[in-house]
Order: C-alpha cells, then structure tokens, then sequence
C-alpha cells in the first residue's frame, strides 16, 4: 500500500472517532439519565405507599364519620323535641 491510501485511511479514522465519541458520551449520558429517573420513580411509588391513605381507607374513614354526625345530630333532635 502507497503512503497516500495509509494518510487517507488515518485521517478518516481520527474522523469517524471524533464522530462517534460524542454520540457515544451522550448515550452514555442518556442512559444515566434514565437510570437516575427510574430510581426516582420507584422512590416515589414507594413513598405513596408508605405516606398516603389509599381511596378505599378514605370512603371508610368517610362513611364512619357520616354515621357519627347522624348520632350526633340525631341525639340533638331528641334534646330539642323535649
């Protein structure tokens, strides 16, 4: 091989490396990005979790309320009728 084709071949390696050095540091970006959400996201789930009162718990919570203020209003209807 002549000493032009080897000078060619160098120059379009330096090119292809400075190409794909920077889609490869921005991959390796990307990828820790996610990596960095998705622990937020578990953390976050998990917080709900353990913080949260779930909808269920809330018409329970609900309802026995309702029936106490029943009681209550219907023992104060028993003290005005008297």
């Amino acid at each position: 091989m002549d000493n032009e084709f080897l000078q060619f071949l160098q120059i379009m390696q330096i090119i292809i490396t400075i190409a794909v050095v920077p889609v490869a540091w921005h991959y390796s970006n990307l990828v820790k990005d996610v990596q960095k959400l998705s622990r937020t996201v578990i953390a976050c789930q998990l917080e709900i979790a353990q913080k949260y009162i779930s909808k269920d718990d809330f018409k329970d919570d609900l309802h026995r309320i309702e029936a106490q203020l029943d009681q209550i209003y219907q023992l104060l209807q028993k003290k005005q009728d008297k």
